[in-house]
């Protein structure tokens, strides 16, 4: 005590090899090199000496392994209050080896990145890392990160965490569609209001359950008309067609939808006898064109359509719709005495006509006719597109064809514009039929005699005329 009273009194700095951990401690508080702080914080055999030097650092990258590596709780404490390296915050958070200095890491954590990685990478045990684990939820704001963390947590408690900080409506679609199980997307469907949110999940979602839910919960009809259009499944179609309210927007689902299911739901409610025309004349698929006829009680739209129809082949199936005993199939054959036609649509009102031919009716009682006119089209090296169209009849008798024609459009073999940029709008070059030929084959049938024939010859039609004419000189 004497000797301490006349070192004091004589002035003698503290020192830092002194066997005394206090006066090392006071040592170290005046040290100001870095070198010696980081010696002294690394290899000072007392905690509280390390701890002095430890406050003092300024090297990031010694004071995170401190605060992993120090044998003495405390240090590893200060080490970690001394950290502002988020990445090595990070670290700890995950790794370090107890539940404090993890719950200081993640306090001090400000990173989005960083917290996320700790909500989704932390240990996964009960008690006080799970609570890290809801610090670092609780402490993100961003988005996007708490979206991917209820889509990618293999925890459910950790899912439903980010999940009920996610208020971003693009963000929450994207947990409905992506998350790994359907609790959580429903839960994510539940907190969703906008339209275009509800229409992705309902078009993207992994599950019918929750894209079923989303169409559930819509009523924005331009919403549910692109669902209705643009999904690939039936179900979910249709039930956005039962959603749908607005004339025009039933109108689009039925002329457009992708699935044949969805047309036809779409078509029961359409009562526009316009729409139901260009449906029945122009779907693909029998189902949906045959709800189009039943739904059409004005037949007169059908040979509007053939008439109006703004594309040919369009018009040309019409007239394949009319009735046998339709007025407007002699109107659809154009002017007979100008000759032959050449057009898919005349050519083939004509040969509905001449199906009607007494003779012909006598010999061939069940014979039917099968039309098909189709779009097709020509692209060229300029990235120019020409549309054509390509045209099939065939007679059948039973299961027997007793005649059958194609024709298709000649296009050219090159195109030159004056507009460089024009790449389509070109007319359309349309198929040569030549009914008179297709006829001459069905009349060549050993069942129809020169009488026949003789009768036919004075048609009305010039397509039989000819026919028959050619029949007779085989």
């Amino acid at each position: 005590m004497a000797c301490l009273l006349v070192a004091s009194l004589a002035g003698c700095k503290p020192r830092l090899d002194s066997v005394d951990p206090e006066e090392r401690q006071r040592a170290a508080a005046a040290v100001a090199d870095q070198a010696v702080l980081a010696k002294i914080a690394t290899a000072d055999a007392s905690g509280a000496v390390r701890r002095s030097a430890v406050n003092r650092l300024a090297d990031q990258a010694l004071v995170a392994k401190i605060a992993m590596e120090d044998w003495d709780r405390e240090v590893r404490l200060a080490a970690v209050a001394r950290l502002g390296d988020q990445a090595a915050l990070g670290r700890i958070a995950i790794e370090g080896g107890d539940a404090d200095l993890r719950h200081a890491a993640v306090l001090k954590l400000t990173d989005p990145a960083q917290l996320a990685r700790v909500a989704v990478e932390g240990q996964a045990v009960h008690g006080e890392d799970a609570e890290i684990r809801r610090l670092a939820i609780a402490a993100l704001a961003d988005q996007a990160l708490l979206a991917r963390i209820a889509v990618e947590s293999s925890e459910p408690w950790v899912r439903q965490a980010a999940l009920q900080k996610v208020t971003d409506q693009a963000a929450r679609a994207r947990v409905a569609i992506e998350a790994r199980d359907a609790g959580t997307c429903r839960a994510a469907v539940q907190g969703l209001g906008d339209p275009a949110a509800l229409a992705r999940v309902a078009l993207e979602g992994q599950h019918d359950e929750i894209r079923l839910a989303a169409v559930g919960k819509l009523t924005n009809q331009a919403a549910l008309t692109r669902v209705a259009v643009n999904t690939s499944a039936g179900a979910i179609g249709t039930a956005a067609v039962q959603g749908l309210a607005d004339p025009a927007s039933l109108a689009d689902v039925a002329l457009h939808a992708k699935e044949p299911p969805v047309r036809q739901a779409a078509v029961a409610r359409v009562h526009d006898p316009a729409v139901l025309a260009a449906v029945a004349v122009e779907d693909k698929d029998d189902g949906v064109c045959q709800a189009a006829r039943e739904g059409l009680a004005d037949q007169a739209q059908l040979p509007w359509s053939a008439v109006k129809a703004s594309s040919p082949a369009t018009r040309a199936r019409t007239v394949a719709l009319l009735s046998d005993t339709d007025p407007a199939l002699r109107l659809l054959a154009g002017n007979m005495r100008a000759g032959i036609a050449h057009d898919a649509r005349a050519s083939l009102a004509r040969i509905r006509l001449a199906l009607r031919e007494p003779r012909i009716r006598a010999r061939l009682p069940k014979l039917a006719l099968h039309a098909t006119v189709r779009d097709i089209s020509a692209n060229y090296l300029t990235g120019c597109t020409v549309p054509g169209e390509g045209v099939d009849f065939e007679l059948r008798q039973g299961h027997q064809t007793l005649a059958r024609k194609h024709w298709a459009s000649v296009f050219p073999a090159a195109i030159f514009t004056a507009d460089p940029a024009q790449k389509s709008g070109f007319a359309l070059v349309p198929a040569v039929v030549n009914g008179d030929e297709f006829l001459a084959e069905l009349l060549r049938q050993p069942v129809f005699t020169q009488d026949d024939l003789a009768e036919l010859s004075q048609s009305e039609i010039p397509e039989v005329r000819a026919a028959a004419s050619a029949a007779a000189a085989r």
